[in-house]
């Protein structure tokens, strides 16, 4: 996820949320920024990647908080995504 269109303006937003509609589509995969959103970024570009993210992936939930694991890759060929330290997450994030 390219997190500079938060700094640019919806047309970018909505063109990268177009880029990874597929990959979201296939399931398994949440385009979410990786370390920190840049100083120059747009708090209402994020919120509105946001929204369009809900929509997109037709989460009807309002104010829920989705804690997302360290490990969000399945190393061993179980199916099951290992979670690095039991209680631990990454980030936390409501939509």
């Amino acid at each position: 996820m390219d997190k500079r269109v938060f700094a640019a303006d919806r047309a970018a937003v909505d063109a990268e949320i177009s880029r990874m509609k597929p990959l979201v589509e296939l399931g398994g995969y949440i385009p979410c920024p990786d370390h920190r959103i840049p100083l120059e970024a747009e708090w209402d570009l994020v919120r509105y990647y946001c929204d369009r993210l809900k929509k997109l992936s037709g989460d009807k939930r309002q104010g829920k908080r989705i804690k997302i694991p360290l490990g969000l890759a399945d190393t061993e060929g179980t199916g099951v995504p290992p979670v690095n330290g039991a209680g631990r997450f990454h980030a936390v994030v409501s939509l």
